[in-house]
């Protein structure tokens, strides 16, 4: 079931949410999410606009695709679609946003999930970015 991304838990810290419009499904203004920190670049990055989020880790060939919403158990995540070189057709995933309370200045910890829960990829430590971000280096 669809729900606004901006009711989440994480909206304070890791989105621009409206404050002048009280429509829960507005969303959220372009916001980017990595791993990088001031000792490393970044591996994985996510871009979130309104109630959706891209996720792209350039080394795996990893992207995926999706909307922010509730899933039948009452979890809640980005439901959507990736691709990588095993899956080159796509296939249904959730990406979760898990918290971080160790890392205060982290969003939280994404982590890509299938249908029954099992990981795929991941999980990420992301840090909300302003500006140019630079990807590391792929191992040979």
């Amino acid at each position: 079931m669809p729900l606004g991304v901006c009711a989440a838990e994480f909206a304070d810290l890791g989105l621009r949410c409206s404050t002048v419009s009280p429509d829960p499904f507005r969303g959220t203004s372009n916001v980017q999410w990595s791993d990088a920190d001031k000792s490393r670049d970044a591996s994985a990055l996510a871009v979130l606009e309104g109630n959706g989020a891209m996720l792209q880790v350039p080394c795996q060939q990893l992207a995926f695709l999706g909307n922010w919403g509730e899933l039948p158990d009452g979890s809640v995540g980005f439901v959507g679609r990736y691709v990588s070189p095993a899956a080159p057709e796509g296939k249904p995933a959730v990406v979760l946003v898990l918290p971080a309370p160790a890392e205060p200045t982290a969003v939280g910890w994404l982590e890509m999930v299938d249908a029954s829960g099992a990981t795929l990829f991941g999980p990420w430590l992301m840090r909300r970015v302003d500006g140019d971000l630079r990807f590391a280096a792929c191992a040979p």
